[in-house]
């Protein structure tokens, strides 16, 4: 059906409206962030997973139902994997570790392997890159030394492992995603100069000079020697966490909820990008002219009718 008149009229404008509203859905339409959380928890067991005590522990909700990522160290005194193994189709969840060190998660691993580190590379700290709903997720189970010989004050020694632990990330093996979350679990032996040094140990401070930030959570982890145990993150946000209880081990076990990163709104004034010019200037065009033909339609809805003429006369005065 073709239109005539002032509905000829008032369908241009209404057709560049509705492809005005189009094109800006298009150019500002984007899926929003799902803000999925990750809760984490780590517990070095001391004498493995064979205690009734540590058992019960690991029945705590904030380490089994309330846990999607668990990190543990010192998990057999028989130098085995066969309890993790167990613990994990116990509640259906993936595992990777050693006979010292595990990690048990609820949601799928698609890699795994061990971090070899120290000056005599003789320590192994098992790895895993997690496909979580959030995407994907690189921790590490860790467990630093605790003394060279029989001296405990060695924070140059947990300084060099943090080091080859950083470099194992950032070179040996990277994650897949280079924008990946990285998590850092476990017993950090962070004794410091001084006894109840914890975070001022020179190894906490290189972590935290590349990002890496401490669940919130105060509380000595360690019955003699304070804060040892710390759960770590890069590329989240720490949201929730705590310290629990002894039960059987002498470390507490340790909780952490993470989400993603808010994203940072700055003070200044925005650039505007070409695209955005763009798309400003398309819907400018759009716009400007839907309002020439409205304000034409006005002007001609607004103008004087002519009388009509009689055929065959002429208008008064005319020769």
């Amino acid at each position: 059906m073709r239109l005539t008149g002032a509905a000829s009229a008032l369908a241009v404008p209404f057709r560049c409206t509705l492809l005005g509203l189009a094109l800006l859905g298009c150019a500002f339409g984007r899926p929003a962030l799902i803000d999925s959380p990750v809760r984490v928890a780590s517990w070095n067991l001391r004498r493995g997973l064979d205690s009734p005590s540590i058992r019960k522990g690991l029945a705590t909700p904030l380490l089994s139902a309330d846990c999607d990522i668990l990190a543990l160290q010192e998990t057999s005194a028989a130098a085995e994997e066969a309890p993790v193994a167990t613990l994990a189709a116990e509640r259906g969840w993936s595992y990777t570790g050693n006979a010292s060190n595990a990690i048990l998660s609820r949601w799928p691993i698609r890699r795994a392997g061990r971090a070899v580190i120290g000056v005599n590379r003789t320590r192994e700290l098992p790895w895993a890159d997690i496909e979580t709903p959030a995407g994907p997720l690189r921790i590490y189970s860790v467990h630093l030394s605790f003394r060279n010989g029989g001296w405990p004050f060695e924070e140059q020694l947990r300084f060099q492992e943090i080091a080859w632990i950083l470099y194992h990330l950032e070179r040996t093996e990277p994650p897949e995603s280079p924008s990946a979350p990285v998590i850092l679990a476990g017993d950090f032996n962070s004794i410091g100069w001084l006894l109840g040094g914890h975070q001022q140990e020179k190894g906490l401070r290189l972590l935290s000079s590349r990002g890496f930030l401490a669940a919130p959570g105060d509380g000595a982890t360690h019955a003699l020697f304070g804060r040892l145990d710390w759960i770590l993150a890069r590329g989240l946000r720490p949201v929730d966490g705590g310290v629990g209880k002894f039960s059987g081990s002498d470390h507490r076990w340790l909780w952490a909820s993470f989400a993603q990163p808010q994203p940072e709104i700055s003070a200044e004034p925005v650039a505007v990008t070409g695209v955005a010019k763009v798309w400003g200037a398309a819907l400018a065009v759009f716009a400007a002219g839907a309002l020439v033909w409205v304000g034409g339609l006005a002007v001609r809805q607004n103008r004087p009718s002519k009388p009509e003429r009689n055929p065959g006369t002429r208008p008064f005065g005319a020769l």
